[in-house]
């Protein structure tokens, strides 16, 4: 004859199917803790791709700016040197003609 239930068996089996639910619980939750994870990382890998374009045109904004300014001092220095011998740069024209005066009347001679 079949032994009948008692209420301690029901128990104990109630208890084992609600620890298989809680560890097949945890387990999703695991599962679905790593996943969430690894899309975590991955926007972290893009953003940190994001920063290093960032920081490269940073980088060669910066280096554009040198060299224009490098080069706006060198016009600078240009224009003060012109400045400095312009009356010798506009009268050129009146010294060249009397250079060539002198020579040709030198070779004339």
């Amino acid at each position: 004859m079949a032994k009948s239930i008692t209420k301690s068996d029901i128990k104990e089996i109630v208890t084992e199917i609600v620890t298989k639910v809680n560890a097949i619980q945890t387990e999703q939750f695991k599962r679905e803790i790593f996943h969430i994870h690894n899309i975590f990382d991955k926007h972290n890998l893009q953003f940190m791709k994001l920063e290093n374009k960032i920081d490269g045109i940073k980088n060669d904004m910066v280096q554009f700016k040198d060299d224009i300014l490098h080069e706006i001092v060198n016009l600078q220095d240009d224009v003060a040197i012109l400045t400095g011998y312009r009356d010798t740069i506009e009268d050129h024209d009146v010294r060249i003609g009397k250079l060539e005066n002198n020579v040709f009347k030198n070779k004339a001679s």
